[in-house]
């Protein structure tokens, strides 16, 4: 079974390799040095910065991100392959969200 790790990881390789996401990355960012969204689950965390030249994963938590999804690992898993909406999950308390949803649909809108 490929870790969370893995996963995001890919997502990031993924991102940074396609020149109209990579676009859409230096839209969000708009004028801001970066965004950063943070995935913690069960003993896992990690956290993703959006820079306008590059998408960086790094392990542990970051102190002051724009989106921080917190739930089981199960439920991220399906978030960042896209399985699950993120906002669906959290109505329904299987994850917590913490910061601005407007950030959050920006990051998923990436994963796609």
């Amino acid at each position: 079974m490929e870790s969370m790790k893995q996963m995001l990881g890919k997502k990031v390789a993924a991102i940074n390799q396609d020149p109209g996401k990579m676009e859409k990355v230096r839209e969000w960012i708009n004028g801001y040095r970066g965004k950063v969204i943070s995935l913690q689950a069960d003993d896992e965390i990690y956290h993703v910065i959006f820079q306008k030249e590059k998408v960086l994963l790094r392990d542990g938590h970051y102190s002051s991100c724009e989106f921080s999804y917190i739930g089981s690992r199960d439920v991220l898993v399906r978030v960042i392959q896209g399985k699950e909406s993120a906002t669906t999950a959290g109505m329904t308390g299987r994850i917590k969200g913490w910061g601005s949803l407007n950030e959050a649909l920006q990051f998923e809108k990436l994963l796609a």
